[in-house]
């Protein structure tokens, strides 16, 4: 095993240096660099001993703001560590490729600048480059078949195993996510994939962010060459378009023909994009860290300006790093990618034997092997058992005594005979067989349970969880890691093989659900001013819903208003009120509806649950302009005001709102003798035996006498047939004060006036002002 290879070096290197009595340095190097540096050159990974801390990005809530936060704390850290050792490597004429997924430097140098470069304080180690290649695809048939007993179904059979094609009926294809391939690249314009390249638009390709090729050294013999600036895949001779095919297998959809089964992708409409890792199938430690951080922070053609709101929402991994491979540094940059909000669906191996000869623990290699890794196992269509070359597990990390034994894989999906999209021309397709054909049915159900829940997105244990408990659960008699017959999950199948559609059921459940749960409609007696509706919001369901909006709607048509609704949390509840000018609202009852979410941002459980509708009653005011607010000249509309010898009335500023009031200010006169100042309203029409409210508000600045408020009843020629004073206001009201009094309309009136009065008629002396304001008569 590779922990077991590391520590013989380990063991090595300190012997080396304890034998040869050299520098402290040495202890720092893997024994195959210092080799490699004595004989001229080396190429070499440099190791930092600080690393960053992306503990915080767990408490973020959105796939973003993680991409954003793990980006700037890796970044940072290298930035503020790196020049130094950087400087040290350019001193000794020795090459430097810096990342920052990993604090890292990858060189290439001689001997002096081995040794000054491990010197140094903050290097923690130095590790041989070590390479990597992609499993093998089992042979199988030549490109062309269609393996299936009904070739006239689109569909091909992986597909519909899995249920994907049922998730589809549910509406739930991959919309709105994106899929990467870390591989031998793609074919991109090939005609089941270039509709789902997130960089071409239907007639132009932009592959700026959408593309990377980590292969920057010249070979005559790569088909794609060197860093290219446009997809390709390079591989002709793993399986004819290994890269192709993954991304088939994620996303394709080829034309309909006669005996083929072209649906191949199980997020038909999910984006892909994607990094070239490999050359001929082989990658090194250099080119597997360069595509993993790019996938976390893509780029523009020129590698310049990451932007980790491209990041994508799943990768499909189908390498293995089969060689020595720096322990540290895959891991750390797929626990990045992990915090960062990237599902990794990484294929198993295709170690675990031939026919009855299995082999356990044979998930070695990194990615695979790391706890970090949904590791993904094959099985047959055809059966629905294990492959034979699926890797079983469990995988062991670190040395004894403290070693962790890892049951693995995590699940299992088919990878025998997948038909798929290849590289020979853009009409090209075949069957290839290995956990590679796997693990992209796997990273095409990450997208569809996230176009399922898109609140989903970024939360990776949670997607795990999800595919695990879904699961069709397989056992096994293999006893791998003593497994009993009736274990789950199990170190041949893992949970269990795939079903998409309940995984999709499931993630549906698992959304937010905001209801409307009351709604409150405050000062329904429609003064001229606004009455206030209140609703309250709660999120019923099972996860955390974002910010949104609640619409307001009156008698089903009148669009009132689309009020912000910040986010809520399972089982929280918010109020959300806006103001209602009823001013033009007929009197009598209105329809009052409120829907959560009305914009359609949240994606819930249930879209038919958000509104609530209750009627309210509007009184109206039977008084023209009883806020005074209207008028021309030195009068407001539909009032008279009278002055007298001992007072005046006048229109002004200053309302319980700041707006306009009616006002009486004494002048020292009788107004015993001469009348109080007064505001009269224009008739209004009422019916006798009705229960009616009068209400005003009144400001009174040292006022010699109590105002008040009543009203004069008319006959239906207009006549006085009488009057009541209902409102006396006491003195000394220093600021507008609201008051009211019943009344029911006598028997004989037709119409009424209101009557506000400034000083009452025993005042021999009137002094002070008194405003009044709000002037309203209600229906009780």
């Amino acid at each position: 095993m590779t922990w077991i290879v590391f520590a013989l070096l380990a063991a090595v290197t300190v012997a080396m240096a304890s034998a040869s009595g050299t520098s402290a340095w040495v202890q720092k190097v893997d024994a195959s660099v210092v080799d490699a540096a004595e004989g001229g050159q080396a190429e070499f990974v440099v190791y930092l001993d600080r690393q960053a801390d992306l503990s915080g990005a767990a408490s973020l809530t959105s796939k973003e703001a993680k991409g954003r936060y793990v980006y700037e704390q890796l970044s940072a850290v290298a930035a503020q560590t790196q020049p130094a050792v950087v400087d040290t490597l350019d001193e000794h004429g020795a090459s430097a490729q810096r990342f920052w997924v990993s604090n890292a430097i990858v060189a290439s140098g001689n001997l002096d600048a081995l040794q000054a470069v491990a010197g140094r304080a903050e290097v923690d180690h130095v590790y041989a480059v070590g390479k990597g290649r992609l499993e093998p695809p089992v042979p199988v048939d030549p490109p062309g078949g269609t393996n299936g007993s009904d070739a006239a179904l689109a569909v091909f059979d992986s597909v519909a195993l899995v249920k994907a094609d049922q998730a589809w009926g549910l509406g739930y294809r991959g919309q709105g996510t994106v899929v990467a391939g870390a591989d031998t690249g793609v074919r991109w314009t090939h005609e089941a994939l270039q509709s789902k390249y997130r960089g071409w638009n239907g007639a132009t390709a932009d592959h700026n962010y959408n593309w990377h090729d980590a292969i920057h050294n010249p070979d005559p013999s790569n088909l794609c060459g060197a860093s290219s600036p446009t997809p390709c895949d390079d591989d002709n001779l793993l399986g004819g378009g290994h890269g192709t095919h993954t991304v088939g297998t994620m996303v394709g959809t080829g034309p309909d023909r006669v005996g083929q089964k072209n649906e191949i992708g199980m997020a038909p409409d999910a984006k892909w994009i994607a990094c070239r890792n490999m050359a001929h199938g082989v990658g090194v430690v250099p080119t597997y860290l360069e595509c993993m951080q790019w996938f976390i922070a893509p780029t523009d053609g020129n590698g310049q300006n990451p932007d980790p709101s491209k990041a994508p929402h799943v990768v499909n991994n189908s390498w293995g790093c089969v060689e020595v491979c720096p322990p540290p540094l895959l891991r750390d940059a797929l626990q990045a990618s992990r915090a960062a909000g990237i599902f990794y669906a990484v294929s198993a191996g295709n170690d675990g034997g031939e026919g009855p000869a299995y082999v356990c623990s044979s998930i070695y290699h990194p990615l695979a092997r790391y706890p970090e890794a949904f590791s993904v196992g094959a099985t047959t269509w055809t059966t629905d058992s294990i492959a034979d070359f699926s890797s079983r597990g469990p995988t062991i990390l670190g040395d004894p005594p403290s070693e962790i034994v890892l049951r693995k894989p995590n699940i299992t999906a088919p990878g025998v005979t997948i038909r798929s999209a290849l590289r020979a021309n853009d009409s090209a397709y075949g069957n290839l067989s290995g956990t590679s054909m796997a693990g992209p049915h796997v990273a095409g159900l990450v997208a569809l349970i996230i176009s399922a829940n898109p609140g989903l997105a970024g939360n990776v244990d949670r997607i795990e969880d999800i595919i695990e408990q879904t699961a069709v659960r397989k056992t096994t008699t293999e006893m791998c890691g003593l497994d009993s017959a009736t274990q789950v999950p199990n170190n041949t199948y893992g949970w269990g093989r795939i079903d998409a559609l309940a995984a999709v059921q499931q993630a549906v459940a698992e959304r937010p659900d905001l209801q409307v749960t009351s709604i409150d409609v405050a000062n329904n007696r429609a003064r001229e001013h606004r009455a206030t509706i209140t609703a309250t919001v709660a999120n019923t369901g099972a996860m955390a819903a974002g910010a949104s909006k609640t619409e307001f709607l009156i008698d089903g048509t009148r669009v009132l208003a689309l009020v912000d609704t910040g986010p809520l949390a399972p089982g929280q509840a918010r109020s959300v009120s806006v103001g209602w000018d009823t001013k033009q609202v007929a009197n009598g009852p209105h329809q009052i509806t409120a829907t959560a979410d009305r914009a359609g941002q949240v994606a819930e459980s249930s879209e038919t649950n958000n509104s609530r509708t209750v009627t309210r009653t509007v009184q109206g005011n039977h008084v023209s302009n009883g806020s005074f607010e209207n008028g021309s000249g030195s009068s407001p509309d539909g009032w008279t005001g009278s002055s007298t010898g001992a007072g005046s009335s006048s229109w002004s500023e200053g309302g319980s709102d700041g707006a306009k009031s009616a006002s009486a200010t004494g002048n020292g006169g009788n107004a015993a003798v001469l009348g109080s100042p007064t505001w009269t309203s224009s008739p209004i029409p009422v019916t006798p035996g009705t229960l009616m409210d009068l209400e005003v508000s009144v400001l009174a600045t040292g006022s010699s006498s109590p105002a008040s408020a009543g009203l004069v009843y008319l006959g239906p020629l207009g006549d006085v047939i009488g009057n009541a004073t209902l409102v006396t206001v006491p003195l000394g009201t220093e600021a507008f004060t609201a008051f009211e009094q019943s009344v029911t309309i006598p028997a004989g009136v037709a119409q009424l006036r209101v009557v506000l009065r400034g000083f009452a008629p025993t005042d021999l002396a009137t002094g002070g002002t008194v405003k009044f304001d709000d002037v309203g008569l209600y229906v009780r």
